[in-house]
């Protein structure tokens, strides 16, 4: 029997997609592990990756901090803030950002 759950995961900050097909075998925990199981093709899984991306606060913080030239060191320097609060900003766990904070961090990467 195979069983098919897909959801939004708040619990740990993602807007991405959860989805976890469970067999007597084999439970995926994300969108990608599952459709490669399926049978997407590699360059239909990069794409996939990509549009997720796309849609990622987190990845798009890390981007833009990346663009800038600047280390989580600096920004968080800039910010008045640890090293630990940027990298908590760009991770996963961003549920729980302040408006202030994220405000602080753009205005720190320019």
């Amino acid at each position: 029997m195979q069983i098919l759950h897909i959801a939004t995961d708040g619990s740990n900050g993602s807007n991405r997609e959860v989805a976890m097909k469970t067999t007597k075998t084999k439970a995926h925990r994300d969108v990608f592990s599952l459709a490669a199981t399926l049978g997407y093709a590699s360059k239909d899984l990069a794409k996939l990756r990509a549009k997720a991306d796309e849609t990622d606060l987190t990845a798009m913080l890390e981007a833009r901090r990346q663009a800038a030239g600047l280390t989580q060191a600096e920004v968080a320097r800039r910010m008045g803030v640890t090293q630990s609060t940027v990298s908590r900003l760009e991770s996963d766990r961003w549920q729980d950002i302040r408006l202030g904070e994220l405000d602080a961090y753009l205005r720190a990467v320019g």
